[in-house]
C-alpha cells in the first residue's frame, strides 16, 4: 500500500497486475475453446453413429429372421416397425444425405447401406454386405466417414470403406 501525500492509503491492483491476469485468462480460453469444439464435433458424430448402429442391428435382425431379403417395397415399413425411434428415409445408391434421418439404400437384396448426416457436417455411412455370392472374407460390416457420401460396397472393400470402425475414423 502506498500513502498519498494527503495521508490516505491507496488500495487496488496496479495496471501490470491486471494485465497479467487478463493474459492468463486469454491463454486458458485459447486452450479450452478448441478442446470444447472438438468434443462437440465428436458428440455430434457419435449421435449419428449410434443411430446407424441401431439401424444396422434392425437390418441384421430382419435378415436372420427367416432369410429376409431387403425388398424396396417393404423395407421402410419393416425398419420403422422394428425401430420406431429412428426416421428412416429411402435414397439412391449414392445417398443424397441432406437431413439427420437415417437414410438407407439397397445395393442388392442381401446388402443394405445406411447413411446419416451429423450436425458437424460429416456424413457417416455403414453397410451390411451379406450377399452369398460374395466370398465370406468380404461379407460383413463396412464403415465410412467423410464430407460427401460414397457408393455402397458390393462384395469387396470399396475405396473409402473400412472393415473397422476405428480405422474409418468413427
Amino acid at each position: 500500500m502506498r500513502s498519498r501525500p494527503d495521508g490516505a492509503d491507496e488500495q487496488g491492483f496496479t495496471l501490470i497486475e491486471v494485465m497479467v491476469v487478463v493474459v492468463i485468462i486469454g491463454i486458458l480460453v485459447s486452450i479450452a475453446i478448441p478442446t470444447f469444439l472438438s468434443a462437440r464435433t465428436q458428440a455430434q458424430n457419435k449421435s449419428v453413429e449410434q443411430d446407424l448402429r441401431n439401424a444396422l442391428t434392425v437390418a441384421q435382425t430382419l435378415f436372420v429372421k427367416g432369410g429376409y431379403k431387403y425388398d424396396t417395397t417393404t423395407i421402410q415399413h419393416d425398419l420403422t416397425s422394428m425401430e420406431p425411434s429412428l426416421a428412416f428415409a429411402a435414397t439412391t445408391a449414392t445417398p443424397n444425405v441432406s437431413s439427420q434421418n437415417v437414410m438407407y439404400y439397397n445395393a442388392s437384396t442381401n446388402d443394405i447401406c445406411f447413411a446419416g448426416l451429423s450436425a458437424s457436417g460429416m456424413i457417416l455411412q455403414m453397410a451390411l454386405v451379406l450377399d452369398p455370392a460374395v466370398s465370406a472374407g468380404n461379407q460383413g460390416t463396412y464403415f465410412y466417414i467423410g464430407a460427401s457420401a460414397i457408393a455402397c460396397p458390393t462384395g469387396s472393400l470399396a475405396t473409402g470403406w473400412s472393415r473397422s470402425a476405428g480405422a474409418a475414423g468413427w
